[in-house]
């Protein structure tokens, strides 16, 4: 039975690192599509992928279930103490604390204004309660480290 269980584990381990790979490689990929030699095709290519990936309500799911192992229930936690977050919130959340660069967020999220960006950060930031100053990635960094006993970071340790 002990046996069972470690396979199992590595299995989940490895499918967890392919996961992540997968990510990583999505990161890099939405990086350069502002820098490559034909940046308009590459672009239009990129933006029919992203909308696939926008059309299928479940596609992040493999950011948020890489994420929340990654970092101890971080999605689970979002979800219990931030319930008016919506998913496409949480996957925002989610791309931002993989590393995903802005550019690659509003080039996923079909952005093509980067203050529509700026709203849906302001809007969460709302809803996360977050004091005037207090980064939003400061924020999801803390959380993220946070133990998984515990709740909410307090910005700036107000309680």
């Amino acid at each position: 039975m002990m046996e069972c269980a470690d396979r199992e584990s590595e299995e989940e381990s490895r499918l967890v690192r392919t996961l992540e790979l997968r990510l990583q490689g999505l990161c890099r990929l939405s990086d350069k599509a502002y820098t490559q030699i034909r940046p308009a095709t590459f672009l239009a290519a990129f933006r029919q992928y992203a909308q696939r990936i926008r059309d299928d309500e479940t596609a992040l799911a493999d950011l948020r279930y890489v994420v929340n192992r990654r970092h101890a229930g971080f999605v689970d936690r979002l979800r219990r103490n931030y319930p008016r977050l919506t998913e496409a919130e949480i996957d925002l959340l989610c791309m931002l604390l993989f590393g995903f660069s802005f550019d690659s967020i509003r080039l996923l999220c079909n952005h093509d204004n980067v203050d529509s960006l700026y709203s849906r950060r302001t809007k969460i930031r709302e809803k996360l309660d977050l004091p005037p100053g207090y980064g939003l990635e400061k924020f999801l960094s803390e959380l993220a480290a946070a133990p998984h006993e515990t709740s909410n970071p307090e910005p700036n340790g107000v309680p």
